[in-house]
């Protein structure tokens, strides 16, 4: 499950996940930008950042072990141009047709936004959550 919380100094998140959620993450991003939008080099940013996260180029968090199989990794991505970019996926998904998994990608990023912030300065959480929607 794809995890958010603030980097240690508040500028930003850190996106944390395994590689499926990177993976489907990644898929939903370039589904939603397309080839001929105006804001594609913008937020095809952050399906670069998410494709280094799942290959394991960015942070490990937590490495698999035999009885859990699974490896945990990380990006950090500093809050104006993350949650920009959020905001861009929300407005294109309104334009395409989506299905219940592009919609639960973008509510988990959406509540990765929320609950980091909630966890750093709740006052701040609700401005930001209405500008983000």
């Amino acid at each position: 499950m794809l995890r958010g919380e603030c980097t240690p100094h508040g500028a930003g998140i850190r996106l944390s996940g395994d590689y499926y959620d990177f993976h489907r993450l990644h898929e939903t991003i370039h589904y939603l930008v397309g080839e001929d939008s105006d804001m594609q080099e913008f937020v095809l940013g952050l399906a670069y950042e998410v494709r280094k996260a799942k290959s394991g180029q960015r942070e490990i968090v937590m490495k698999g072990s035999d009885d859990e199989p699974s490896t945990y990794y990380s990006v950090d991505i500093l809050w104006p141009e993350f949650l920009a970019q959020v905001s861009m996926l929300r407005n294109l998904a309104s334009f395409k047709p989506t299905d219940s998994s592009i919609q639960s990608d973008l509510y988990r990023l959406e509540a990765c936004i929320e609950n980091a912030l909630n966890e750093h300065d709740s006052n701040i959480s609700q401005k930001v959550m209405g500008w983000v929607k």
